[in-house]
């Protein structure tokens, strides 16, 4: 542990020669020795404090002692020689063997009688009773005893003795002569005669002479010196690599810089251990990090730090031999003060305790031994001249010189960034951690918010929300904002973390805490409510007392690190400027595989960042619904107001958004806030609590009560005495989080965009390479043309689906509205759905946030009655008429509104996305108009089809697909009608059958030009009856469920009204939840009954068929099916040839079978005709 001296230059001239020339041929075992022998004397070291801890004593303090000598002189960077080291190891081996033979003597029972275990010298000394023997009549004196009272420490500490003697004579021997025999071995340079003692050698000798096996010449060693530099990270985050960087690999170039990185910070690890120590003993040890994490963004950090590191370590060595004092077996003789604890100074309770409190402090203190070592050491470089600097091998952590290191750093960085000297890979974990590091730093801002249920609320904690929420709506206002002010953000917010981290800390003496509730205004439930809770000395409190700390303490740390290493980079990489440069992609080989693979999967991740702009506001709307509904509250009711005014109104949606974040922030802010003390009765009196200023003193609702739901005002206003987070609060962090996502998406596109200089895309497009004359080209630009114009297309019948679907789930008021305004659209052309289109946007946003007011009512405990309750005379019916007219009610749960809101939300969405289709839609647009090819009402087939036949040649699997929907579709549409008819059980599903038997009927014959009019007639008549037999259907409802329902079940048969031709029954009875509301009479029939009777009311089949009856008119209207008619009128033109020529053919038969028969008439006449004659002759003869 000294220094080498300079070799003369005459002697190292010529050894450098014999190097430069000629290479010693290294074994590996010869090299291993050393490092072995360096390895046993630290592993001795950890043996002599682990037998000075086991058992704290003056006999055992001995070994603690030499172990604190050992390390503060290596620490003080002073050659520790061989000799000195030597006659060490002679010392703790005679005092090893004198040790082992006072216990061993203390064993004998007339020692034990004369010193008794249980003194205070005994106790003093470190006089362990192991065995004992007592010489009475029941016990002889050579039966011996295991004394209860001696702890397993003293045989470990008795067997570990004997273990350590031989131990320190076997590595003795072993090391006695050093290593610098060895080295100077492998140099080559020793002649035969040159002593090969080494006693007087030192570490720093030993480590020169090793190092000389890797530089062959003065040359290569002064160019790996001046190589050894490290650039200053505290600007430059990177590391950049050391001695012969040509020659070394891509592991060894991460390691090296992982190892300098280490070195350059260890500071850093030393507050850490610092920190540490505080929390698991609490005392003002702990204070001094805290203060100095503080300030760990300033560059004078490490040089205060290494400054401070004498004291720090002179400091420790006095609380190490002060806890081994308090370890020891003298707890009734030594001082119980509180100021001790303060101080840092902790009983054992047993010698278990010692030993491990002994151990942890001691791990805990060797970051400072390195500290003050590596102070030491940059002091001494800093001293000597460039020349002696260059000829040693430095690890150090400060710049050689200041001018040549920061440009040699420079060139480093650019080399590493550009893959230069194999530093890619951590070149590329440096960017990683350069862009991304901020996320890191709000993730842990967020950890420290009140988000879970394991710790309670403080005002501390949401205080960190108050950041978060502010880090939110910064970055709304305006990236260039958000990026100039995040620097005093976090430094704002790492002064925040310190005060509550050392408030929280010093809180924990008694003497502070008994001196805030005496001197200040504060009482227990205030300090508690801010944070401020003393933990006691049990596991669990422990326990509690680290994870309120470590908070605190990761958030400080990372945020450190950010505004150290990665702020400046980080702002210069958000600050590039593009040049519109891409690069090749090679298309051959195996680096040409992995090229196109790494190309193929950058595309999909940018796929991945289009859809999340695009479509991820949508999504955002989405869960603020989901959020809304899982509590129905007051203050929820302005979210989902918020969410029809932002699906409304799309250009305000930036507006909007920064509006929902400050609205649930502060909603966040005020319902943490009334779970604390403050809020309820304590620190105000109870006539003035805020409770009883929001329920008016008259609220008393059991727990166990369950209807009315909003009995009391706080809860309809959505307070809640609860020690649990609720789903609802999780949801709107969950959504602010999103936003900030959604935000951080948009401004990284536009930054990428800008980087490579490309323009921003048309809205709503996902590919801007697929266009929609390319869409059949095959399958994967089928695909990406969907994505990018699919809604645009298919819009309105997505909307017109989707609004039956909605109908199909409600069964009620609302749907059959729903359905009126689908049979209009149905019947209306596209140029009057899009006038109209607006009023029935206007309508769903009014009615969406109005059923969510429905849902949630008034507080019963007002008494105001609603104008509908007495509608009908009958409990029973009214509650019934409300479920169906959707009304509030003070007997049903708002849960009952939950699928309906959910449901209507979806709708909203695609109609604001329709109405958006509607203002862009146009000739103009790259997927071109929408209208109808029939829109001038002239049914002709046109020679100009755009798109070309797909029914004689088929180019790709899309045609197949076309052939599908365009030529069976209209059959398939048909199979749906009849499915609708015959699942039906009601005399409209007869209509479905007449209506489609009719058009099978008339087969292709509907498909052709001359009539074509009648058909999209006859196709629009069927969806209007769809329609109407939907609302008829749904207002039949109104009698099953208030009027006619209880009635039928208080006889005792169900079957008359199962076998009605008209099923009035509801879809979802009341009774089925709330039974003992309704009469008192039984109502006779099973459940499974009562479910099929119910389920028999439902649209399920109609709504399909109503689906691909809507699909099936916007395919008559299409392009694509002009050339199915154009086959279609092929098929009945050569069918009408085929009939003639079959009737022609059959007259040709036909008269060719009379020529035959004719002829075989001829025939026979004329050879029955002499016959005849002869047959006549004489017949006349006879006569």
């Amino acid at each position: 542990m000294g220094v080498q001296t300079v070799p003369s230059s005459a002697s190292s001239t010529n050894q450098n020669t014999v190097r430069s020339n000629q290479r010693p041929k290294l074994d590996f075992t010869s090299a291993l020795v050393p490092s072995l022998k360096r390895v046993s004397d630290v592993l001795l070291m950890l043996c002599v404090v682990a037998i000075g801890a086991v058992q704290p004593s003056l006999l055992n303090a001995t070994y603690f002692v030499i172990f604190l000598v050992v390390l503060t002189w290596w620490a003080l960077y002073t050659p520790l020689k061989r000799n000195t080291f030597n006659a060490i190891k002679r010392f703790l081996i005679l005092y090893s063997a004198l040790h082992f033979l006072a216990i061993y003597i203390y064993q004998i029972q007339m020692v034990q009688d004369a010193i008794p275990p249980k003194d205070f010298l005994a106790r003093l000394i470190g006089l362990t009773a192991l065995v004992s023997s007592e010489c009475t009549k029941d016990s002889p004196w050579w039966e011996l005893k295991v004394p209860e009272y001696t702890s397993w420490t003293g045989y470990v500490n008795f067997a570990f003795l004997l273990f350590i003697y031989h131990l320190l004579v076997v590595q003795y021997s072993w090391t006695r002569n050093g290593v610098k025999g060895f080295g100077k071995s492998l140099l080559g340079g020793m002649s035969s005669g040159e002593d090969q003692e080494d006693g007087g050698s030192s570490v720093h000798e030993e480590q020169y002479a090793l190092s000389e096996l890797n530089n062959h010449s003065v040359v290569e060693q002064e160019e790996a010196g001046k190589k050894a530099l490290l650039s200053n990270t505290g600007k430059n985050c990177m590391i950049v690599n050391g001695p012969n960087e040509k020659n070394t690999t891509m592991t060894a170039q991460g390691l090296q810089a992982f190892l300098y990185f280490g070195l350059y910070h260890c500071y850093v690890f030393a507050l850490l251990a610092m920190m540490t120590w505080g929390l698991l003993y609490h005392s003002v040890f702990g204070l001094l990090p805290g203060l100095l994490l503080c300030h760990l963004g300033t560059e004078k950090l490490q040089e205060m730090v290494f400054c401070l590191s004498p004291a720090i370590l002179f400091y420790t060595e006095f609380l190490l031999l002060a806890q081994y004092v308090y370890s020891m077996d003298l707890k009734q003789e030594l001082s119980h003060e509180s100021y001790m604890k303060i101080i840092g100074f902790i009983f054992a309770e047993n010698r278990t305790e010692s030993f491990i409190t002994l151990c942890v402090k001691i791990l805990l203190s060797l970051p400072l031994f390195v500290l003050l070592r590596l102070h030491l050491r940059e002091d001494y470089y800093n001293s000597l001249s460039d020349n002696d600097r260059l000829k040693r091998l430095t690890y150090g952590t400060f710049d050689i010189s200041a001018s040549s290191s920061r440009s040699a750093a420079l060139q480093r960085i650019q080399a590493n960034r550009t893959g230069e000297n194999g530093g890619e890979a951590f070149g590329f974990i440096t960017h990683f951690f350069i862009k991304y590091w901020i996320f890191v730093v709000i993730t842990f801002l967020l950890i420290n918010c009140p988000l879970t249920d394991s710790l309670r609320v403080y005002l501390y904690s949401i205080g960190f929300f108050v950041f978060f929420a502010a880090l939110i709506v910064s970055l709304h206002i305006s990236f260039t904002f958000f990026r100039k002010t995040i620097y005093l953000f976090l430094t704002v917010l790492i002064v925040y973390a310190s005060v509550v981290l050392i408030s929280v800390y010093t809180y924990q003496f008694r003497d502070v805490a008994d001196f805030i509730h005496n001197h200040t205004i504060l009482n227990k439930n205030w300090t508690e409510d801010i944070g401020l809770i003393v933990f006691e000395n049990s596991a669990n409190d422990v326990t509690l007392l680290f994870k309120s700390l470590i908070l605190p303490i990761s958030l400080i740390v990372v945020t450190m690190l950010q505004l150290k290493f990665f702020h400046d980079p980080w702002t210069k990489l958000v600050q590039g400027s593009g040049n519109g440069q891409t690069h090749r992609v090679a298309t051959s080989g195996v680096d040409g595989a992995m090229n196109r693979a790494k190309h193929q999967s950058r595309e999909v991740i940018e796929v991945l960042w289009r859809l999340a702009e695009v479509h991820g506001y949508r999504l955002i709307l989405f869960v603020l619904v989901l959020v809304a509904v899982s509590h129905f509250c007051a203050l929820n009711f302005v979210i989902i107001v918020f969410v029809a005014l932002a699906a409304c109104l799309p250009s305000l949606s930036r507006m909007i958004s920064l509006l929902l974040c400050l609205y649930m922030s502060t909603v966040f802010i005020a319902r943490r806030i009334y779970q604390l003390h403050l809020t309820q009765n304590s620190g105000i009196t109870e006539e003035g609590s805020i409770n009883r200023i929001l329920d008016g003193g008259s609220c008393e609702q059991s727990k166990n009560d369950t209807l009315p739901e909003f009995q009391c005002a706080s809860k309809w206003i959505g307070f809640e005495e609860t020690n649990d987070l609720q789903s609802d609060l999780k949801g709107l962090v969950l959504v602010i989080v999103l936003i900030g996502l959604q935000l951080c998406v948009r401004y990284r596109q536009k930054h990428r965009r800008t980087m490579l200089g490309v323009p921003e895309p048309a809205p709503g497009t996902i590919f801007s390479e697929a266009t929609p004359l390319s869409f059949d080209a095959n399958i994967l630009s089928c695909f990406k043309c969907l994505l990018n114009y699919g809604f645009y297309k298919f819009g309105l019948e997505i909307s017109m689906s989707a609004m039956v679907i909605v109908a199909w789930f409600r069964m009620d008021f609302l749907a059959g509205m729903l359905i009126v305004w689908l049979v209009c659209f149905v019947v209306m052309s596209r140029a009057g759905c899009r006038v109209v289109w607006p009023v029935f946007l206007i309508y769903l946003a009014v009615l969406f946030p109005l059923q969510y007011a429905m849902a949630i009512g008034l507080p019963s405990e007002w008494g105001i009655e609603y104008p509908w309750t007495h509608i009908l005379t009958d409990v029973d019916l009214d509650n019934n008429l409300s479920v169906f007219l959707d009304l509030a009610n003070y007997n049903l749960p708002a849960e009952r509104f939950y699928i309906f809101i959910i449901c209507d939300a979806i709708l909203l969405l695609i109609v604001a996305a329709q109405e958006l289709v509607f203002r862009q839609e146009g000739e103009s647009h790259p997927a071109g108009s929408n209208e109808s090819i029939y829109k001038d009402g002239g049914y002709l087939l046109h020679k100009e089809n755009p798109r070309y036949d797909f029914v004689v040649e088929q180019k790709s699997f899309v045609d197949f697909f076309k052939m599908v929907v365009f030529m069976y579709g209209h059959w398939i549409t048909m199979i749906m009608l009849m499915a609708a008819g015959l699942g039906g059980t009601s005399l409209f599903a007869l209509g479905y059958l007449v209506l489609a038997f009719w058009m099978l009927w008339q087969g292709n014959n509907l498909y052709t030009m001359y009539n074509y009019g009648r058909t999209i007639y006859w196709w629009k008549v069927i969806a209007v009856y769809g329609g109407g037999g939907h609302v008829l259907e749904i207002f039949l409802q109104l009698f099953g469920c208030a009027f006619l329902y209880t009635e039928f079940f208080t006889g005792n048969d169900l079957r008359p009204l199962s076998e009605s031709s008209i099923n009035p029954l509801c879809h979802q009875p009341i009774y089925q939840k709330h039974p003992l509301k309704f009469r008192d009479t039984e109502c006779v029939g099973s459940a499974e009954d009562l479910s099929v009777l119910a389920r028999e009311t439902r649209i399920g089949f109609d709504t399909v068929a109503f689906i691909f009856v809507i699909l099936q008119l916007r395919a008559l209207n299409s392009w694509f099916f002009q050339r199915c008619m154009i086959e279609f009128r092929c098929e009945m033109i050569q069918a009408k040839r085929g009939a003639i020529l079959i009737n022609q053919l059959i007259e040709k038969e036909m008269s060719e079978q009379n020529e035959h028969q004719n002829k075989k008439v001829e025939e026979i006449k004329r050879r029955t005709e002499p016959s005849a004659t002869a047959i006549s002759s004489n017949s006349k003869g006879l006569a």
